[in-house]
């Protein structure tokens, strides 16, 4: 699997894994590092064996194989357009090469095209996915990265990226229409840059589908407890009553009850910066996340007003991702405020390198493209 199969996209995959497709925690997906072939830019590259993926048995349930959910995460993943979710820049089925996006692959009939989500038993089973995201990191690599000796910077990172995720959600629930399903770590990514990235779309799921069966998609209902973390899954979810979803169930209170118990791992890492502690802030909003009722558990909007995301760090990531909107009496303000932030530590390295030197060098470029507008006219 590798360059062969990924001739036609714009980008060059390493052949050797940084996690195996063998990892517990992969569903099958290797993760390798890539670059772009234009400017040698770097990016992330997902793949998994079609072939391998249908006879890989999910952990929980024998009867079921990988193939399936993957193919799901596969098509929603392309579609999910959001700053707090993974970015796909291209895709490719090596079965369906004219199914491609952001290839250089040749288009074919429509006779050839890949299965859509109602027909994916329908896939062949010979080729390999391949998904080419902006640069990301596995949150638990992450977190096993952080600096132990920083507690307060890891701290600040962690709300930071928290604040991420409630956000992706929020656009799921709210504009998308969607629940996620599978909210855990192994959902969650971390750019260069510090932000967290959600991925994982292995259930995502409409909730109140009258399909016959109650509750979410039939899909959902066929995988969710094989795929999902049992200690992610809310009490109704465990006990497949499938029916209080459909019946009484907002939107989010699956993944509201899921992200609680996120967070609660999270903090529990001996690299957050907290003792093992949830922020004192966070503690009864976790209660309220978790109640065994799901029409009791609350919107996610209305967390992210939460004390604990009111830091200097988040504030300064919020203006960075703002800044291009901000007057230009703003930019300057902050542009003349960074050696100070620097120096306090307020940001770390990391989102120095990836964050502001890029936006110093488009500021520089603004500056150097108007003086030559002018010196023209």
């Amino acid at each position: 699997m590798g360059n062969s199969s990924s001739a036609s996209l714009p980008y060059k995959i390493s052949p050797t894994p940084t996690t195996p497709a063998s990892s517990p925690q992969s569903h099958g997906w290797a993760i390798h590092s890539a670059t772009r072939k234009t400017d040698n830019g770097p990016v992330t590259a997902f793949q998994a064996s079609k072939a391998e993926l249908a006879r890989t048995p999910l952990r929980k349930n024998p009867s079921l194989n990988q193939l399936i959910p993957a193919l799901h995460h596969f098509h929603r993943i392309k579609r999910l357009i959001h700053p707090r979710i993974l970015r796909a820049h291209a895709t490719l089925d090596t079965d369906y090469p004219s199914s491609a996006t952001g290839s250089d692959a040749p288009s074919a009939s429509s006779s050839s095209a890949a299965p859509g989500l109602d027909a994916l038993h329908q896939s062949a089973t010979t080729g390999t996915l391949i998904i080419v995201t902006e640069e990301a990191t596995p949150l638990d690599d992450w977190l096993d990265s952080l600096d132990p000796t920083s507690p307060a910077a890891n701290s600040a990172a962690i709300s930071w990226g928290l604040y991420n995720i409630v956000e992706a959600l929020v656009f799921l629930h709210t504009q998308a229409k969607l629940a996620h399903g599978m909210i855990c770590p192994r959902a969650i990514f971390v750019t260069p840059g510090g932000d967290f990235k959600l991925g994982g779309f292995d259930l995502i799921t409409p909730i109140g589908i009258e399909d016959g069966g109650g509750g979410p998609t039939p899909h959902f209902r066929t995988y969710e407890a094989a795929t999902c973390p049992d200690e992610y899954r809310s009490p109704e979810r465990v006990g497949q009553r499938y029916d209080v979803l459909q019946q009484s169930a907002p939107i989010h209170s699956i993944d509201c009850y899921s992200l609680a118990v996120l967070i609660e791992y999270i903090y529990a890492h001996p690299n957050a910066g907290t003792n093992g502690k949830v922020p004192a802030p966070l503690q009864k909003a976790l209660l309220r996340m978790k109640n065994e009722s799901p029409k009791l558990r609350p919107r996610l909007g209305p967390l992210l007003k939460c004390p604990v995301f009111d830091n200097p760090y988040v504030m300064a990531q919020l203006f960075l991702d703002e800044v291009t909107a901000k007057p230009a009496e703003e930019k300057i303000m902050f542009l003349q405020s960074l050696p100070d932030i620097l120096n306090r530590g307020v940001l770390s390295e990391d989102v120095a390198v990836h964050k502001i030197l890029p936006l110093l060098i488009l500021s520089i470029n603004g500056v150097a493209g108007g003086e030559s507008a002018m010196a023209q006219d």
